[in-house]
Formats: C-alpha cells, structure tokens, sequence
C-alpha cells in the first residue's frame, strides 16, 4: 500500500531541531510524529482520506489502524514527556517555531500544510543547518550549482513520471501519485546519507 510507505518514511524522517530539544528521546515524537503526520491528518480527516483514496484505492482499513496505533503512541510519548519535562531545555526560538507549525497545521488544508512545512521549515533549517558544513570543502558557487542541478534533475524526473503515467489516471492524480511516491523514494537515500554519514562525521 502506497499511503502506508509514504506514512512510514514521513515518521522516520528527522526534523529540523534545534540541538537542545534533539537531545531529548521524546521530543522528536511529539514534535514530528503529532505536529506534521498526526497533525495534517486529523485536522483534515476526509480531505486526507480522500488524498489516501487516490494513492491507494478504497482499501484503507490498514493505514487507518496504522494512524491510530502511531497516535496512541504519541500519547505515551507525551506522558513520558511530561514528567520528564525538568530535563529538557527549549529555547524561545524553538517555540515560536512550534508555535509556527502549529497554525500551518490548523489553517491551511493537507496539501499546502505539508508543502509549507517541508519548503518554508523543514528545508529552510536544513539547509541553513548543511551549508557551511558543506563550504569546508567547496566553494559557495560550486555548492549552490549542486543544490540546483539536483533539484532541475529531480523536477524532470517527476514530470517524466507524471507524463509516463498519464494514460492511467488524470493529472491531478498523476500528480499525486509521482510526488507522495517519489517523496518515499528519496527519504530514506536522504536519510542515509545525511543521518547515517554526513551528520556523524561533520558533528551538526
């Protein structure tokens, strides 16, 4: 199931933290899992019902217990949270941040939500976060001249699978399908490549 896969790397995926709030084991949860996945989905139940309709047909039984198996432990986690609230620091940078993700979250519908958070936020703070690590060892024209091949090339690719898939679904689905699909694709690459070798090696 589509939706499912696209789920289970959106709740692996490590968010922007500040470092004293990363510290925490519990933190991440609570800020990731409720504040993007659970919040996006459950402020706009039927609009992302019928977005999981699209990706992955009317069989949805599974992803919904997935959501709600994800949202009891999110529960727990802020229990967990709670009472260990004395050992974690959070500065007033990160709650305006929260406090950001919140309203992006409340006001605007599933898409644009999740669009406005991975662009504005999400990116936003890695970017800031790898760029000077990456000026070490290579020059600003040379770093940023990467970052925009990759994403032309990345943009190709997405309209070549839009294209591909055309004679199966109409636009508006082709769309979908390629983003949320090609978006579960790179995250774990990202994931590995970032987490499991960059943030290790540079210390950021």
């Amino acid at each position: 199931m589509e939706s499912v896969g696209v789920l289970n790397v959106s709740i692996i995926v490590n968010p922007p933290l500040p470092t004293e709030v990363a510290k925490s084991p519990f933190t991440k949860p609570i800020c990731d899992l409720f504040e993007i996945v659970f919040g996006i989905i459950f402020f706009n139940k039927a609009e992302v019902n019928f977005l999981f309709q699209i990706l992955s047909g009317d069989d949805l039984l599974l992803l919904w217990k997935s959501l709600y198996l994800g949202l009891i432990f999110w529960v727990i986690s802020a229990l967990i949270l709670f009472i260990n609230y004395k050992n974690i620091q959070i500065s007033k940078y990160y709650l305006r941040l929260l406090v950001s993700i919140t309203l992006i979250v409340i006001i605007l519908p599933p898409l644009p939500a999740f669009a406005a958070y991975f662009c504005l936020i999400h990116s936003f703070h890695h970017i800031k976060r790898i760029f000077p690590t990456l000026l070490n060892f290579m020059d600003k024209r040379k770093a940023i001249t990467f970052m925009v091949l990759f994403s032309f090339f990345s943009w190709v690719v997405g309209i070549i699978g839009v294209y591909y898939i055309l004679d199966f679904y109409d636009f508006s689905e082709s769309v979908l399908k390629v983003t949320f699909i090609g978006l579960a694709a790179l995250t774990v690459p990202h994931m590995i490549l970032v987490d499991g070798f960059f943030r290790p090696k540079f210390k950021i």
